[in-house]
């Protein structure tokens, strides 16, 4: 439930958001008057209120605003606590100052806004208003010939509806309106002014079914002048359709990543937040960086990206290729390259879908969508190169219509200009649609662009100029003023029949294009050289990672020695020892030897004493008794004796020999186990010294792999062992220092920003081999841009206009539309259709804001400063607390208290701490380097706002060449009020641009807190308008009529800061020190910039 609960009341905050209303007497001017009424006395106060006027203006003729339905917005508020059945305490808002800029006690229910003809009747006689006298006594009459216009809030209509808000819808709420208007439309009868508006509260009343439509109304006159056109066109939320999309996506049961982070409910505590800051992180921001993970491409640029912005690339980069959906959020201050960074994301996602295209053939890029009669309607894209659609939204319409002009803009690719061309004609002719020659007629190149690299969509008005400044053609007069440089440089666009060819016509024609097949080969090319420069790094890495492996063991294994001269002596006795042990054993050995000698003569003796005595010839002569053996036998006797002697000679002698054995025996055996023990000394000394004479080839192994691996390091991690300041200022890779102590472009740079402009010429030369399908397509658009109804008529239904839309970013890699508008243009898309959404701006957007944008994406990244200028919610505090406790909704999501910059942020892991106000902010991988402005803009900034983690990249010094130019507060002293402007005040700016500055008055820009200083300063601009923007000189003009108001101005440091970071050069303070000085923030202020004076 508390995805509902949350999305419940996002809901109700856009139904029930007030239409409010300032004091008449704030609004009241020479030129337009107002005042508060009841109906009954519509005639006379009518009446009144024009006498007011000076009759000479009303010559001119009128406007009547009619706001009817009066209502305190508390009323909401306190009906809302009743459901919700909690206790109502009216809120207090920081001052009553803050409510004259956000919030308003008084709302109304419709606006009625009428113009023409208005008659005045005396004694039956009819006047119109240029000709009747006003002191006489008069009746105004409507008229039929009188024009209305009617505006009606979804604010009472949704109250009234409050118990069945799932059965009601926007389409709804509009049907009721247009019911309410065919129903008013028959009143136009003449009859008395009073009268008519009284038949139209009535019937508003009634059909709007709300307690707070009453009979209190404010009539509002303003003169007309055709020379000037306020813009004060109502309109009730865009986002009440998404926000109902997204509710009904849940309730199906559905998911979806990037929504799902957007509302998640968890502790900060589940995401695992890496610190880039903290300095035991440094080897893990260390890994940002390997080979592997850098984009193959860059945007044609002549800088690279410093450390922290290719840090967030990076990581962008390797989400989207893993197509991982979800958010990454980038956190930038003023002029930190957040717009250059989101350069090189979009170049990197044209370059992977050009990788697709490299491998396909041409016949199966487009796909032909037939209707029953077998006509063409249009063709799909590939669904292989769906996915890299890229949207670029932000709620603030200037930082969309900036980054949309940078994005294509021929200065944008500086030294680049003249090599790439990608449709450069059609994207010139585009962006200076809006613009004049000299001679008052329309512009076709004043603006130079590049390449059709980025179109703003999203509102009719830019539909339109899509189709009529790029798809199709336009006369051109040889008369005119610019015909003569286009037939120079863009004479193949010109026709015989004095034509522009449009995109349409272009790619028919298709000539001096490459050939698909010859583009696919020169990308792979330049594909092969980046990826072969990447590879010798990533050798180097692997080397390095291999050596510091081994540095690993080696130091393991030389955990208890210092040097290798410690190896040495405990080397020398060992060895000593085993050259003793040596020779002692060839001693042993020796002996043995000869004893074994001995053992073996002692065995043959032993044999040869052994022997039996053999038997005698005469053996047989005794046996027979032979007379030759009694002769033989006398004479044997005497040897038998002898015999008998030397056998008992021979038995002691064997006996002394088996002892003699029997010894040297056990001496050998005595000599083998002293001969055993000596070798396993030996090998056991053998076995250490062979340890020690490793470790000593350790040593010397480790002071080589040191020397190599400080070699490896140096090249690969170089940047990581400076200071802070030098790290975060270098780009690892792109730029090397030369002899002439200057960076220089690497090879690698080069390479990738020529993969780039390849990705590039493959897609024109993709759209010239497809040109039949895309000119298909384009006359479809033109049609679905042009007429919704039609395109409908011409079977188109939406699933088609959803697949034409996804194959116009082929050709326009990148949209931009503001949120308000996004639903014009995508609404067809489903869930996850776009690619990559790119959000600018967005500490300053409403939660609600994004809602249908997030839900059609596959993948988010989420860009701006939470320090900087807060969302603007117009719904009074009071009314939106009440709706929060009425939807059980969580705090973390209350519109007054957060940001889609914070919501990011919560759910992003890369980043860091900033110290707040009594806290730390956790902000999404920041951006450090500031290149913009120069001190003291920079350090009020860093001091107020950063807690000093910014690094200046630029000259601290004004680059203005007048020293008289230079930063100052003049002090103004003053009284003379109108509201919070002061009259002072106003002088001193004038006398400044008149005086100084005259020279430079196209480089100042003047920025104010209040929106009366707007009113009455010519070329004042408030500090939420000028956000996104920048000029050479600022002058800060601060009004500020009461402690309030400038208490107000200095509740956060968000509105100092972001005035004084407009300021590239020099800023010019202008108002009361005394009184401002000595407010929070502006005191840093007050003591880092010098009193000046006209």
């Amino acid at each position: 439930m508390s995805k509902a609960n949350t999305l419940k009341y996002f809901l109700l905050s856009q139904y029930l958001e007030p239409k409010t209303l300032d004091e008449p007497k704030k609004t009241n001017t020479k030129f337009k008057k107002s005042i508060d009424l009841d109906i009954a006395n519509f005639d006379e106060k009518f009446l009144q209120i024009l006498r007011a006027f000076d009759s000479s203006l009303l010559k001119n003729g009128i406007e009547i605003s009619i706001y009817g339905g009066i209502f305190e917005t508390d009323l909401l508020a306190i009906y809302i606590s009743k459901l919700a059945k909690v206790k109502f305490e009216k809120e207090q808002i920081l001052d009553e100052l803050r409510s004259e800029q956000t919030s308003f006690e008084k709302a109304f229910c419709y606006k009625l806004k009428l113009s023409g003809d208005l008659v005045f009747c005396k004694n039956e006689q009819s006047f119109a208003l240029k000709d009747v006298n006003l002191d006489d006594d008069l009746t105004p009459f409507f008229t039929p010939n009188s024009s209305d216009d009617l505006f009606i809030s979804t604010a009472p209509w949704a109250m009234a509806r409050l118990n069945h808000l799932k059965e009601i819808s926007q389409s709804d709420f509009s049907k009721e309106c247009e019911r309410i208007k065919d129903k008013l439309s028959i009143h136009k009868e003449k009859m008395k002014f009073g009268k008519y508006i009284k038949l139209i509260n009535d019937e508003l009343k009634s059909a709007l079914k709300t307690p707070f439509c009453n009979d209190f109304l404010r009539l509002e006159i303003k003169i007309i002048n055709p020379n000037f056109k306020e813009n004060d066109s109502l309109l009730n939320s865009f986002f009440i359709d998404d926000i109902n999309l997204l509710i009904k996506f849940y309730e199906s049961g559905r998911t979806h990543e990037l929504t799902d982070q957007f509302l998640d409910e968890g502790s900060e505590n589940k995401f695992e937040r890496l610190d880039v800051r903290d300095e035991q992180n440094k080897r893990l921001v260390r890994d940002f960086f390997k080979a592997e993970d850098y984009p193959r491409s860059a945007f044609a640029s002549d800088f690279a990206l410093n450390f922290s912005q290719q840090i967030a690339v990076n990581n962008i980069i390797k989400k989207f290729k893993e197509k991982s959906s979800g958010i990454y959020s980038v956190n930038g201050a003023p002029g930190t390259g957040k717009t250059t960074l989101l350069k090189d994301v979009m170049a990197e996602v044209v370059t992977l879908r050009a990788m697709k295209l490299a491998q396909m053939s041409r016949h199966d890029i487009f796909s032909p969508v037939r209707d029953s009669s077998d006509k063409v309607l249009y063709f799909t894209l590939n669904k292989e190169l769906q996915g890299y659609e890229m949207v670029v939204s932000s709620c603030n319409n200037g930082a969309v219509e900036i980054l949309s002009k940078e994005l294509s803009q021929l200065k944008s690719i500086g030294s680049y200009a003249g090599e790439i061309d990608y449709f450069k004609f059609i994207a010139t002719r585009l962006l200076s649609a809006d613009e004049k020659t000299n001679f008052g007629e329309k512009s076709f190149i004043s603006k130079p662009a590049w390449g059709l690299f980025c179109i703003p969509l999203g509102s009719k008005q830019n539909k339109s100029n899509f189709v009529f400044n790029a798809i199709n053609g336009v006369k051109i007069e040889k008369t005119h003023s610019q015909f003569e440089d286009i037939s120079k440089e863009f004479k193949e666009f010109i026709e015989q029949d004095g034509f522009l060819m449009g995109l349409g016509k272009y790619l028919a024609a298709g000539e001096g294009i490459d050939d698909y097949d010859e583009a696919k080969e020169k990308f792979n090319q330049a594909l092969h050289e980046v990826n072969l420069l990447f590879s010798e790094i990533r050798i180097k890495e692997e080397e390095l990672k291999s050596i510091n492996s081994e540095l690993i063991n080696i130091d393991k294994r030389l955990d208890n020695y210092n040097s290798a001269k410690q190896i040495e002596e405990l080397l020398k006795p060992l060895i000593d020892e085993l050259d003793l042990s040596k020779n002692e054993l060839e001693q042993k050995v020796a002996e043995a030897n000869e004893l074994t000698k001995l053992i073996d003569q002692n065995e043959i003796l032993q044999e040869y004493l052994s022997a039996p005595p053999k038997l005698s010839f005469f053996i047989f002569q005794q046996i027979l008794r032979t007379q030759a053996f009694e002769k033989y036998n006398n004479e044997a006797q005497k040897v038998i004796e002898i015999n008998c002697q030397i056998a008992e000679q021979n038995l002691k002698a064997s006996k002394q020999n088996s002892e003699n054995k029997e010894k040297n025996e056990a001496k050998l055996n005595e000599l083998k186990a002293q001969i055993t023990q000596l070798e396993e000394k030996i090998l056991e000394l053998n076995t250490k010294i062979d340890h020690l004479n490793k470790l000593n080839g350790d040593f010397v192994r480790r002071q080589k792999l040191i020397g190599r691996s400080e070699e490896l390091d140096s090249f690969l991690n170089g940047t990581f062992n400076q200071s802070n300041e030098e790290i975060q200022k270098s780009m690892p890779f792109m730029m090397e220092l030369g002899l002439d102590e200057k960076f220089h472009k690497t090879k690698l740079f080069n390479a990738r920003i020529k993969l780039f402009k390849e990705a590039l010429n493959l897609h024109k030369a993709t759209i010239f081999a497809c040109k039949e399908a895309v000119r298909t397509n384009l006359r479809a658009l033109s049609v679905i841009f042009n007429d919704e109804k039609m395109a409908e008529k011409n079977g188109l239904e939406a699933k088609d206009r959803r697949e034409i839309i996804k194959g116009l970013f082929l050709l326009t890699p990148v949209v931009s539309s503001t949120f308000a508008s996004f639903n014009n243009t995508f609404k067809e898309l489903l869930n996850g259709d776009i690619g990559l959404l790119l959000i600018d701006e967005a500490g300053q957007a409403n939660l609600t804001n994004t809602l249908g944008a997030l839900l059609r994406s596959n993948m988010a990244v989420v860009v701006g400063d939470p320090l900087q200028l807060e969302p603007v919610v117009t719904l009074p505090p009071a009314l939106n607390n009440a709706i929060l406790r009425y939807c059980d909704a969580k705090d973390e999501f209350n519109l007054l208290k957060s940001s889609v910059q914070l919501r990011a942020d919560k759910v992003q892991n890369i980043g860091t701490y900033i110290k707040g106000e009594g806290k730390s902010i956790w902000v999404g991988s920041p951006l450090i380097v500031h290149r913009r402005c120069a001190n003291p803009m920079f350090k009020i900034s860093n001091e107020t706002t950063y807690d000093d983690m910014m690094i200046l990249g630029r000259s601290s010094e004004s680059k203005l060449s007048d020293p008289n130019i230079k930063t100052e507060w003049i002090d103004v002293s003053s009284d003379e009020w109108i509201g919070n402007y002061n009259k002072a005040e106003g002088m001193i700016v004038k006398e400044l641009l008149d005086g100084k500055l005259a020279k430079l008055k196209d480089s100042v820009k003047i920025i104010t807190p209040f929106k009366d200083v707007c009113k009455n300063l010519k070329g004042a601009g408030t500090i939420h308008t000028m956000q996104g923007k920048e000029a050479d000189i600022v002058i800060f003009v601060l009004g500020g009529a009461t402690k309030g108001a400038r208490a107000w101005a200095a509740s956060t440091p968000n509105l100092l800061n972001v005035a004084l970071t407009r300021a590239k050069e020099v800023v010019y303070i202008v108002g009361n020190r005394e009184n401002w000085s000595n407010l929070p923030y502006f005191e840093v202020a007050a003591r880092k910039i010098d009193k000046g004076q006209i």
